[in-house]
């Protein structure tokens, strides 16, 4: 990890005092001047909280949306804006801003009520408002893509929801229990063939590297649910195809980036930061074994009858999450040194990641605010020195990080 030095001088620069609905502010100055932030949001208004502390971050001029138009329209230079956002967003965005060109809707009619960060940012570009000459954004939430949502079907049985899909499912069925019951009986079908292949840590190693890894085919019992599921004969990795891209363009930053999910990946299935090696297997066993139980139940149990999920989201809502950490990063690379302003607009959970290989990276530090802990309205004030983001021992703890991911799902747009 870079040695921990003063923060720039400038580190204020361009960034508005207030940010409502944000967990944490946090920049770093590379050694050419590039600037990277990291704004990572809080979806949703915390668990125990009223309405009227949802309504404060909803209704707040302060909002965290407000103070990224700002610093993205104020510099000199054009950013790149890498968004928890899909592609299925990008398509929906084309339509969006048809509508709203020849429609007098109020922007502040349709934002009002959300608190998300990333939606209300989504939907300033449906309304135009961010200058295409100021800011490009990249969708890089490959979480929800078609090659990837199995698991988040999987993990949240009680929300089965359309964002997942293509039109092309969504066509196929008249009514919704028809919809539901064929989403249920793949997301079976993949339990039962997901026990089948996958019966220890090896063969759970050896499949994500296949999910990633652009020379590695997809398992083909895989790849059959998954086109049935999304009605394509053949499926887009994006992940693969950017880091086939990035091979050619740079193998260096290859290595780098697959070698960097290589080392979490390896921690997190063979238990090699603070938990056992014995500890992990353990961990892997009760999944695997919840797994079959769930394959094997009646057809009249549920999921949710199960009482499983804890587990099961940790284990794949970890993966998944770290998949989308790896695009980013990889997407980073290929834009690098296309722009000089790098903004990563996610949620607060994801920001770890993105922290631990950029200052890998870049050899720099970043610095930043975050707010208060437990705060049932969020705000980050940028005020008073910034600290260190790293600087906490344990900030790096990949049992620490991948517990943080549990029950942090991307926001419905």
């Amino acid at each position: 990890m870079p040695n921990p030095m003063a923060a720039p001088a400038d580190i204020r620069d361009n960034l508005e005092s207030r940010w409502v609905g944000i967990e944490h502010v946090w920049r770093m100055r590379r050694s050419d001047g590039t600037d990277i932030l990291i704004v990572g949001e809080k979806h949703d208004a915390p668990s125990g909280a009223s309405a009227n502390a949802a309504m404060a971050v909803c209704n707040s001029q302060e909002h965290g949306v407000f103070g990224l138009l700002r610093y993205l329209i104020r510099g000199e230079d054009r950013a790149n804006v890498y968004g928890e956002l899909s592609r299925k967003n990008r398509a929906e965005l084309v339509t969006m801003r048809e509508y709203y060109d020849r429609t007098t809707t109020d922007i502040n009619a349709v934002i009002g009520p959300i608190y998300s960060t990333i939606r209300r940012f989504f939907y300033t570009l449906a309304f135009r408002r961010v200058p295409e000459t100021r800011a490009a954004t990249l969708f890089c939430n490959v979480r929800h893509s078609e090659v990837f949502c199995i698991f988040s079907l999987i993990y949240m049985p009680n929300r089965f929801s359309e964002r997942y899909l293509t039109e092309e499912t969504l066509n196929r069925f008249t009514t919704t229990e028809e919809l539901s019951n064929f989403v249920k009986g793949l997301v079976r079908r993949m339990e039962r063939a997901f026990t089948e292949h996958i019966t220890n840590t090896k063969d759970m190693l050896a499949f994500w590297e296949c999910m990633v890894l652009p020379d590695r085919e997809v398992p083909s019992w895989y790849s059959d649910i998954t086109t049935e599921l999304s009605g394509y004969s053949v499926l887009r990795n994006s992940l693969k195809e950017r880091l086939t891209e990035l091979r050619a363009k740079n193998v260096t930053a290859y290595r780098r980036v697959t070698e960097f999910y290589f080392e979490i990946l390896g921690r997190f299935l063979r238990g090699s930061d603070r938990d056992s090696a014995a500890a992990s297997d353990r961990k892997h066993t009760r999944v695997m074994a919840k797994l079959r139980r769930r394959a094997a139940r009646n057809a009249d149990m549920t999921p949710a009858m199960m009482r499983d999920q804890r587990l099961l989201t940790e284990y794949f809502g970890e993966m998944l999450a770290l998949v989308q950490d790896l695009y980013m990063c990889v997407r980073y690379e290929l834009e690098r040194t296309q722009v000089k302003r790098h903004v990563f607009l996610v949620g607060n959970l994801h920001s770890r990641y993105l922290c631990w290989y950029l200052e890998k990276r870049e050899g720099a530090a970043f610095y930043g605010w975050s707010s208060e802990k437990g705060s049932i309205v969020p705000t980050v004030i940028i005020g008073g020195p910034p600290k260190a983001v790293s600087e906490e021992t344990e900030f790096y703890s990949v049992d620490r990080l991948m517990q943080e991911y549990i029950d942090d799902p991307s926001p419905a747009i």
